[in-house]
């Protein structure tokens, strides 16, 4: 690798990080994130929280567990609502401004669509985040979505090469 190369690469890590550990930090970001206040109700769809499933499962997993760490310092902690399936409500134990709610709706499920949403807008969140596609089509408030892997979109392959499947 050239040494411009690196150098590119460390400058836009060193620029990414810089964002994520000043994120909680309102006076330095305020005037770039007018969202972003003291306080906010922060909802996660952890349906999905485990070791135990691969991927989103994993991701939900650790990024819960580091805005938990990172809210402890914090002069304003944010507080954060929980949404979770069985068995991972019983086993997941909230700290200080941790709200867990039980949903109990499968993905791609009518649930999802009903339940699920009048649990979110009962909350009156801040900012939810979803870190699965999957969202209630009705959610009218702000809300953040991760797309893990849009390999398939972009190099179809065989599998994928029907009109169906690329819907």
């Amino acid at each position: 690798m050239s040494p411009l190369w690196k150098s590119a690469i460390s400058s836009r890590s060193k620029s990414a990080l810089k964002i994520i550990h000043s994120a909680f930090n309102y006076k330095r970001i305020s005037s770039k994130l007018p969202l972003l206040t003291p306080f906010m109700r922060i909802g996660i769809d952890c349906r999905m929280y485990s070791s135990r499933f691969t991927g989103i499962g994993r991701y939900t997993k650790e990024l819960v567990e580091q805005l938990l760490t990172l809210n402890k310092v914090q002069n304003f902690p944010h507080e954060f609502v929980l949404f979770f399936n069985n068995p991972e409500f019983h086993e997941f134990q909230p700290s200080p401004h941790v709200q867990k709610i039980l949903v109990n709706a499968k993905h791609y499920s009518f649930k999802e669509q009903t339940r699920f949403l009048r649990l979110l807008n009962r909350e009156r969140l801040d900012l939810v985040h979803f870190p699965h596609f999957n969202i209630p089509i009705f959610y009218r408030r702000p809300y953040l979505v991760t797309i893990h892997d849009l390999t398939l979109s972009f190099f179809p392959g065989r599998k994928m090469r029907a009109f169906f499947y690329r819907l």
